[in-house]
């Protein structure tokens, strides 16, 4: 015996809400890659540092120059701080703003494997050194 029309009715309904709620995920993400994205490219176009926690999860806090970099890198959160430093984040952008030793002290550090306060504390002690010079 089949299933009564609106039985198979149901079924059709049932089917298409799971079709749009699969659909709205793929949205969810397209704009969450978009986002970040657009992150990406206004600093490309401004050549700043945006503080971020994990792909595409931005802190907020952004840097033009290596003043609001250190102003900032105070605030961010750890987790920031450690995402950025596994990439290698801090240490090219560093680089891209003329301070290379600074970028070679930063990658010694990642070296070290310090974590949470002990490297925020470390990084923070190697750019007021850097200022001083």
């Amino acid at each position: 015996m089949g299933l009564s029309h609106y039985e198979e009715a149901f079924q059709a309904l049932n089917n298409l809400r799971k079709e749009l709620l699969r659909l709205r995920k793929i949205e969810q993400e397209y704009y969450r890659l978009k986002r970040e994205y657009e992150i990406l490219l206004e600093g490309k176009k401004r050549k700043g540092f945006y503080f971020c926690i994990s792909p595409g999860v931005y802190t907020g806090h952004s840097a033009a120059n290596f003043e609001e970099f250190y102003k900032a890198f105070k605030q961010i959160p750890l987790t920031s701080i450690e995402f950025h430093m596994k990439r290698g984040d801090f240490q090219s952008w560093l680089s891209f703003i003329h301070m290379p030793e600074l970028a070679q002290a930063f990658e010694e550090t990642k070296q070290l494997n310090l974590s949470g306060n002990a490297m925020k504390q470390k990084l923070l002690e190697l750019m007021e050194k850097a200022v001083e010079h």
